[in-house]
């Protein structure tokens, strides 16, 4: 699976790239008014390191991985991925059959809606074929959320670590809360607090 995860990022990188140049033209800047790449951060933390701490966050999902029958199994299972980003992993977790993907995040407070419109261009790219909803909400207003309908198998949040803002987690009462009310009873939770 490793050389599987690096085919995979050096595809994520290269569409990265492309995004970078086409949103870097409508001169999108940080907060200091200097052009920087709002996806950054995805760059910087390895798909092979995010992928090894989600697995050494759950011993039950490696079960199911290494199990003969995953990909029949996956492919009728949905993941609420909380903080999702690009979503940079879901094309890992499609090698083993899911298709099923929510994620929510902010997309960036700066520029939110450049942000979440290059997230689903990435998503749209990399999860052709399934069934995908990005949310732009913060996760802590999910409790009243329209757009959630289903009850999920896995429930995902995986935050990382930015040098200004520290760790981008949400609490872990609040993931076990949203976990309670759309998880499955015997759903899969798996909670990094930081990579």
């Amino acid at each position: 699976m490793g050389e599987e995860i690096d085919k995979i990022e050096k595809q994520e990188l290269e569409f990265l790239n492309k995004l970078e140049k086409k949103y870097n033209r409508l001169s999108i800047r940080a907060l200091l008014g200097r052009p920087r790449y709002l996806w950054l951060w995805q760059k910087n933390i390895s798909l092979k390191k995010r992928w090894e701490a989600i697995l050494n966050n759950s011993s039950q999902l490696r079960s199911l991985l290494t199990s003969r029958k995953c990909n029949d199994i996956a492919r009728d299972m949905a993941i609420l991925d909380l903080g999702c980003g690009f979503g940079m992993y879901w094309p890992v977790f499609m090698q083993f059959g899911f298709r099923n993907f929510v994620g929510i995040d902010l997309f960036d407070l700066r520029k939110r809606e450049k942000y979440f419109d290059a997230a689903k261009e990435f998503v749209t790219h990399f999860c052709e074929g399934c069934k995908v909803q990005l949310i732009m909400n913060d996760v802590r207003n999910i409790d009243n959320h329209k757009l959630i309908f289903d009850k999920f198998d896995i429930v995902l949040a995986v935050a990382t670590a930015s040098a200004k803002l520290g760790s981008t987690a949400i609490p872990k009462d609040l993931f076990n809360k949203i976990s309670d009310k759309y998880g499955k009873k015997d759903c899969i939770r798996i909670y990094v607090k930081e990579i």
